[in-house]
């Protein structure tokens, strides 16, 4: 089961939609997630980066970035869990406020987007 880690907030209102929400507000808000994983054996390392490739883009050798709905979330959450070893292996996720995506920066060779990815702005 994956647990919170909070150390404050950026001062915005943007989250992931709840249970409560209109369904159809569930489905179209979209948040840039960053996961990043320390995964000890090999085999369990691949399972993983094979889901989060279903899923997003590889930005770093163990770092991805997901645009996802709340359902696609916690369904990659779920994939990922069952593809790990809770005591040995560590999953980091971080949901991007639209102010906190903009502040993204990077050095250095860019990750291309996969044929036919999209963007949104």
């Amino acid at each position: 089961m994956f647990r919170s880690i909070e150390d404050g907030n950026c001062g915005n209102q943007t989250r992931l939609p709840s249970v409560s929400d209109p369904p159809a507000t569930a489905r179209l808000h979209v948040v840039l997630i960053v996961i990043a994983y320390d995964i000890a054996d090999d085999g369990r390392r691949t399972a993983a980066s094979n889901v989060l490739e279903d899923y997003g883009r590889r930005v770093n050798y163990s770092v991805f970035e997901c645009d996802l709905s709340h359902a696609a979330f916690l369904q990659l959450q779920t994939e990922l869990e069952d593809r790990i070893d809770t005591e040995t292996d560590r999953l980091v996720f971080y949901l991007l406020c639209a102010t906190c995506r903009g502040r993204r920066r990077a050095c250095g060779k860019e990750t291309p987007d996969p044929p036919g990815a999209a963007i949104i702005v």
